[in-house]
């Protein structure tokens, strides 16, 4: 199954479907290309985007998705973040705080937004708003998924709003890292290590900086491939109701 089939096979039902103009295929209105054929097929989409945006979506066959699609591929991700197990074991203490646990798994979406937003492409001129709603659409994922795990009486805006301040944090060390060649790694773990784990006990800072640091550079580069081959536009880019309608996607 290709990337267009898992993203947009679900609308390919009774009412939501056009058909390639090239061979006949009957694809989902939300389809980019013929599963048949193989040739691009006119798009919704296409329409709010520059000719040289779409000219580069056609050339290096990327899939164009909005921040929300980009979370619900991510749903697996978060919810096997491994982090939580894996970590108290390799630091040697016996469990973390219920606060140290959602700050986790925030670090692991952080590391997953830093990738995305170094990988892919986006729509010219609205990158901010576009990473933007890809933060937006992560975070609530993050408080989605730690709720149902801890079960946590905490609201979903109140874990939104900690995970805000939190990715600001991280932001800002990873920024420092950039700016300033000189800083070394150490400084990043240890930037990171605090904003995580909020404790100063030395040895977790040092050792769990440490992880914490390899696994964002870990995920930095082995997503690499995946999310290049991704095109980022806004959520109202995505006009579903045009979408879901029969002959929703107009002649370009």
């Amino acid at each position: 199954m290709g990337m267009f089939d898992k993203l947009f096979g679900k609308k390919k039902r009774e009412g939501l479907t056009k058909s390639c103009p090239y061979c006949g295929q009957v694809l989902g209105n939300a389809y980019f290309k013929c599963t048949r054929c193989n040739k691009w097929v006119d798009n919704e989409v296409f329409h709010r985007l520059c000719d040289d945006d779409v000219k580069l979506i056609k050339n290096e066959d990327l899939v164009p998705v909005t921040p929300t699609l980009i979370a619900a591929m991510l749903v697996p991700v978060l919810k096997e973040c491994n982090l939580l197990e894996e970590l108290p074991t390799r630091l040697g203490i016996k469990n973390f705080t219920e606060e140290q646990q959602f700050n986790l798994l925030v670090f692991w979406s952080f590391c997953h937004f830093m990738a995305i937003s170094t990988h892919t492409k986006m729509k010219r001129g609205h990158r901010d708003t576009i990473t933007k709603e890809l933060e937006v659409a992560l975070l609530q994922l993050d408080a989605q998924v730690f709720t149902n795990r801890i079960k946590h009486a905490t609201s979903l805006e109140a874990l939104i709003q900690r995970g805000t301040v939190l990715y600001r944090k991280l932001e800002a060390a990873w920024d420092k890292c950039l700016r300033e060649v000189s800083s070394p790694p150490e400084e990043v773990a240890d930037a990171f290590a605090a904003a995580v784990f909020a404790d100063n006990h030395p040895g977790l800072l040092l050792l769990g900086g440490l992880e914490l640091f390899l696994c964002f550079t870990k995920i930095l580069e082995r997503t690499r491939d995946d999310w290049s081959k991704m095109f980022l536009v806004e959520e109202s880019d995505f006009d579903w109701q045009s979408l879901s309608q029969p002959g929703g996607a107009k002649a370009r």
